[in-house]
């Protein structure tokens, strides 16, 4: 009867984690039978400490791996959230996460206020670059006239292929139904794809009158612009008619970040107005709308031409415009500029209010009231 022999294998901390693998007593009748178990074993607890050390739940890379688009662990690999043989680049989600986009110049676009002022500047600054179809309007009948025949103009200096339809209407944003019927028209000429809700007013004196038309124009002639706007734009979408860009852009101010003494009812307009873009931006981007926001410091208009304050990083309109439209072309959420202004009236709104209130009163008067005669009212429409 040959040789019993007893083999007992005790492995401690496999793998960092104090593992114990026992091997029960095997009896076999040789001694090189033995060795061969013996040498079985440790492969077997080779490979098992392989495995583990893969699934290490301290160790962040261990095998070449692909994301997963649901971002689930993956099976056999609690703590992988990706599988071999793709790369796990994240800018795709966060590009989504931005909303950002870089698109061309709009075939089709609707500007509200354009008869003077940055409303005059954006519909001839889209001619020149070659827009298509341009829908403006505007509150007096020659000025619109004007801004026609510049618009003409410069689309014949553009590098269209065909000439450019371009129209404006006398019309006034306040005017709710007028409003509607206009933008219907005009999106049955050519589907809209970017609107300027740019209309708006300054008054001279803080009276009654003044400030319901301040609220009526800058608050009241925004949403008439932009509910039939949202309306037609859910439309379009749902028939697929025109382009898949869909964009409103608001016209608000570097004012409308914090109280101003100065002019309390524009300021509080043009914050209204920011604040009301903002969260529409965040509402419409799930149905592929796009909402932007303007807040230009002192931009040449009928409006600055009647100051008498300091105007500090005053830009002209032509200029103004091209910053504007180049940022609504990457939907910039919040357009604001100049960047020293901005900074200072968010200092400004960051400040304790009693801080605030004090440097408000500070502030020089927007517009000589020694202008106006009585209550007569400076109101600048644009």
């Amino acid at each position: 009867m040959g040789k019993v022999l007893q083999v007992r294998v005790s492995v401690a901390s496999v793998c960092e984690s104090e593992r114990i693998c026992t091997v029960s007593p095997v009896q076999v009748p040789q001694q090189e039978e033995a060795a061969a178990v013996s040498v079985e074993i440790r492969r077997d607890l080779l490979r098992r400490t392989k495995e583990t050390r893969a699934y290490s739940p301290y160790k962040k890379e261990v095998l070449p791996m692909k994301s997963v688009s649901h971002g689930k662990p993956c099976a056999g690999n609690p703590h992988a959230r990706f599988e071999e043989g793709a790369s796990a680049s994240k800018e795709p989600r966060r590009n989504a996460l931005l909303h950002k986009c870089n698109v061309k110049n709009p075939d089709t676009v609707l500007i509200t206020g354009a008869s003077s002022g940055i409303g005059e500047a954006l519909a001839v600054e889209c001619a020149k670059r070659g827009t298509r179809n341009i829908f403006f309007c505007g509150r007096d009948a020659e000025r619109v006239a004007a801004v026609v025949r510049k618009c003409e103009a410069a689309a014949a200096d553009s590098v269209s292929d065909k000439p450019p339809v371009i129209r404006g209407e006398v019309l006034d944003v306040t005017d709710e139904e007028a409003v509607r019927k206009w933008i219907e028209e005009c999106n049955a000429v050519a589907p809209l794809e970017v609107v300027f809700s740019n209309a708006g007013i300054g008054t001279g004196i803080e009276n009654e009158e003044n400030v319901r038309r301040t609220f009526a124009t800058n608050v009241g002639g925004n949403l008439n612009v932009v509910l039939p706007t949202i309306d037609i734009f859910r439309r379009n979408a749902a028939a697929g008619v025109g382009s898949s860009r869909r964009q409103i852009v608001i016209t608000a101010s570097i004012a409308g970040y914090a109280p101003l003494s100065t002019c309390p009812a524009y300021a509080a307009t043009k914050a209204a107005m920011k604040s009301w873009a903002l969260s529409l931006r965040g509402m419409l981007k799930r149905e592929g709308i796009w909402v932007n926001v303007i807040c230009p410091g002192f931009i040449r208009s009928r409006i600055t031409d009647r100051n008498t304050c300091p105007m500090p990083f005053f830009m002209e309109a032509d200029c103004a415009v091209k910053v504007m439209l180049d940022r609504v072309d990457r939907n910039v959420g919040l357009i604001a500029f100049p960047w020293p202004m901005r900074f200072g009236v968010w200092l400004m709104s960051a400040l304790p209010w009693r801080v605030s209130e004090f440097i408000s009163g500070m502030l020089p008067e927007k517009m000589s009231t020694g202008r106006c005669k009585g209550n007569e009212s400076k109101r600048i429409a644009f």
